[in-house]
């Protein structure tokens, strides 16, 4: 039986490439994949609609497509950090409505009256008082797909002072002898400035050859990750990650992690002469290496699968 799915987001690849829509396109693509009927509303992208890995995105035009969308639809999945539209439509025509919490939650009242609220790390659903069913879901990522042979730069995705732009910069004038690869992110003041070690790349939709196939040591000195896909991305190809121990980043690497506060610019310069040793290169490049493949996927695309299947099922015309 194939299910009619109509989900809202903000925004949505390859448009943005915030990691929330990032890993709510990879389920919605499963889905699609499936043979379910997959169809995206973006409330602030593109004013023209297209086809994404099966499915198909349209644009916003004042409720007339959020509404058609949600009564003509078997499932919504809605997300965390809308206005709350597609809630509120999914209540009024009595659909199923799945949650996706990809984000600190402010407002756990947000999440009430879901079917399911699907958080991407047990690391946030632990943070919140979900006032309805649940179920952690990682983002998708399959390490085929991101293994390449790592290169030489010490990196930093999205320059932003959030994701530690500031330090990249202190750690790059610490260090002149090292070669550092900054990447713009999609989103936040970037953190921008000139050193001759440091080459800067504009948001690239492959991170696989023009990102992760020049580096050596990944930095993720967030302030906040509920997860960490870059983290999770870059370790497939034993990339080492250096990180700011936040509960998701903790949780995605695990005991491969190397974990310096991000207040400690000391710390992490040594962690980076240190991983500059071959040895200890290869030491954690084979640690990552075998988290990599603990976090396969496959389950948590069956589950979630599964239940979606049976949520849309209930009102799937005959």
């Amino acid at each position: 039986m194939t299910v009619r799915i109509f989900a809202v987001t903000p925004n949505y690849p390859p448009h943005s490439r915030v990691g929330a829509w990032l890993a709510t396109h990879q389920l919605l693509a499963h889905l699609a994949g499936r043979g379910h009927q997959v169809t995206v509303l973006t409330l602030y992208g593109p004013p023209s609609g297209y086809s994404l890995d099966g499915v198909q995105v349209v644009p916003f035009d004042r409720g007339r497509t959020l509404d058609d969308g949600v009564r003509t639809s078997d499932l919504v999945v809605s997300h965390c950090g809308d206005n709350g539209a597609a809630t509120a439509a999914a209540a009024k025509h009595h659909i199923p409505n799945l949650r996706m919490a990809h984000g600190h939650i402010t407002r756990p009242a947000s999440l009430a009256g879901a079917a399911l609220v699907v958080f991407n790390s047990h690391a946030l659903a632990d943070s919140v008082d979900c006032p309805s069913p649940w179920i952690v879901v990682h983002p998708v990522v399959h390490p085929e797909t991101w293994a390449t042979q790592p290169g030489d730069r010490v990196t930093l995705v999205n320059l932003s002072e959030p994701k530690g732009g500031e330090l990249f910069w202190r750690l790059a004038r610490a260090l002149p002898d090292r070669q550092f690869l900054g990447v713009r992110g999609g989103y936040g003041a970037q953190y921008l400035a000139s050193r001759p070690n440091v080459d800067l790349v504009a948001t690239t939709d492959n991170m696989r050859d023009d990102v992760y196939r020049r580096t050596r040591i990944l930095l993720m000195p967030s302030s906040a990750e509920t997860w960490g896909m870059t983290a999770v991305e870059a370790i497939a190809s034993g990339i080492p990650v250096i990180a700011h121990p936040t509960p998701g980043l903790v949780e995605s690497l695990g005991p491969a992690g190397i974990y310096v506060d991000r207040a400690d610019g000391a710390g992490w310069v040594a962690e980076i002469e240190r991983l500059h040793d071959r040895t200890e290169w290869a030491d954690a490049s084979t640690s990552v290496l075998a988290r990599s493949g603990e976090l396969n996927p496959a389950g948590d695309l069956a589950r979630f699968t599964r239940i979606v299947e049976h949520l849309g099922a209930r009102t799937c015309a005959p």
